[in-house]
């Protein structure tokens, strides 16, 4: 009889039940349709009662692993799932990835080519190349900026999915336009976000220096979800901003499919054909 106690306590030292089923909370959500679930349909997937889904639930979202629409009532997988999935992604050696990226950007558009991944509401510097002359930008390896920074952050938040695009533009702290949030046109950036989804790629002038210029493109993993940002800075005329802009969408695209992202990109077509019209109008 001990033994037998024995042996059920071992087994259960080594399995915890609501770690289980909160996995398997994210599993569901991450299969449903449109990402979306009520708490009844989660609790019949996982086998608990609703009481007990609803704490695992409040406690998934106050890590911000799990959000919960307030008008609808209904789940969904959080942005913190996103600095998850960029550790497992180091496994791959992902800036090792982007350095031959990087390097062509570099010397295709003659600027500075960053390489930014996110990291809960920040994106980290982690790949950088410069130009082969004595141009370059000041931003270092480690240098963190906001999620809603500059072109970069246009290009990450047009490919986020609606719900937690419109999260994040109902804060108040958004630096698209500039220092400071007062310097946010939200008419304009509903056009910019737009035209960033259609072109793939997003723009935005450079930091005290009208001759500078910022252009970025969206790094999309597996589930077509923004993991980072690859960006030029540098010195060039608007007249080649259309031409630069769809190699830095191409290079994106490219190395998006190599961490394993299925997204439908806009295709090079319509890069060459919003150069075109762009070169006309200058």
């Amino acid at each position: 009889m001990k033994s037998s106690k024995k042996k059920q306590k071992k087994s259960y030292s080594q399995f915890v039940p609501a770690v289980e089923q909160a996995t398997r909370i994210l599993q569901y959500l991450s299969s449903s349709s449109g990402l979306k679930a009520n708490l009844t349909s989660i609790c019949k997937y996982v086998g608990i009662h609703a009481s007990k889904g609803y704490a695992l639930l409040n406690t998934l979202q106050k890590s911000g692993y799990v959000n919960r629409d307030q008008s609808t009532k209904l789940y969904s997988l959080g942005l913190s799932l996103i600095w998850i999935g960029q550790k497992a992604l180091e496994g791959v050696h992902v800036k090792e990835v982007a350095k031959p990226f990087l390097e062509g950007l570099a010397g295709e558009t003659h600027s500075t080519a960053l390489f930014g991944m996110i990291a809960a509401d920040q994106i980290v510097i982690v790949g950088k190349h410069d130009p082969d002359h004595d141009v370059g930008v000041t931003l270092r390896l480690g240098y963190a900026v906001p999620l809603t920074y500059s072109a970069p952050g246009k290009a990450i938040v047009a490919f986020l999915p609606e719900r937690e695009q419109k999260e994040l533009l109902g804060g108040s702290t958004l630096f698209f336009h500039g220092e400071y949030p007062s310097d946010l046109d939200r008419q304009k950036l509903t056009r910019e976000l737009d035209e960033c989804r259609r072109i793939g790629y997003a723009k935005a002038p450079g930091k005290g220096n009208p001759l500078v210029r910022v252009l970025a493109s969206p790094v999309l993993g597996p589930t077509a979800y923004p993991l980072g940002v690859l960006f030029v800075i540098g010195i060039f005329p608007e007249s080649i901003e259309a031409s630069y802009g769809g190699k830095i969408a191409e290079a994106a695209r490219q190395l998006s499919a190599i961490l394993g992202s299925d997204a439908t990109w806009p295709s090079a077509e319509a890069v060459e054909h919003a150069a075109r019209v762009h070169g006309r109008k200058h």
